[in-house]
């Protein structure tokens, strides 16, 4: 895995504390964690075996299934990281992002 492992090793750090602090619900740090994780395991140099790839899957649906639940609350993803012609150049893939970094404090990201 390469470079890999120190970036997962980090992120499962950080998904640790994020649980301990909001063990009730995934919250937007969760949630932006949990994707994060999902696109390390996805886009290994190495490619992704069978367990990784249904793990990143099953990491995904609960990240979508909290974002969801949050902007619908009113509790995430309500401004614009970037101008209108900066959001416009943006890939599919950096929208995404943004649209979980959105559901994080600007002091967190």
């Amino acid at each position: 895995m390469g470079n890999v492992d120190p970036a997962l090793g980090f992120l499962n750090k950080a998904r640790n504390i994020a649980e301990l602090r909001s063990p009730a619900r995934d919250d937007g740090t969760i949630a932006r964690i949990l994707w994060k994780i999902a696109m390390v395991l996805k886009n290994q140099p190495g490619g992704t075996s069978l367990a990784e790839a249904n793990e990143a899957n099953q990491l995904l649906t609960r990240a979508y299934n909290a974002r969801s639940a949050l902007t619908a609350s009113g509790e995430g993803g309500e401004g614009e990281l970037y101008e209108l012609e900066r959001r416009d150049a943006m890939t599919e893939m950096e929208k995404e992002e943004e649209s979980f970094d959105l559901l994080v404090p600007g002091y967190f990201r």
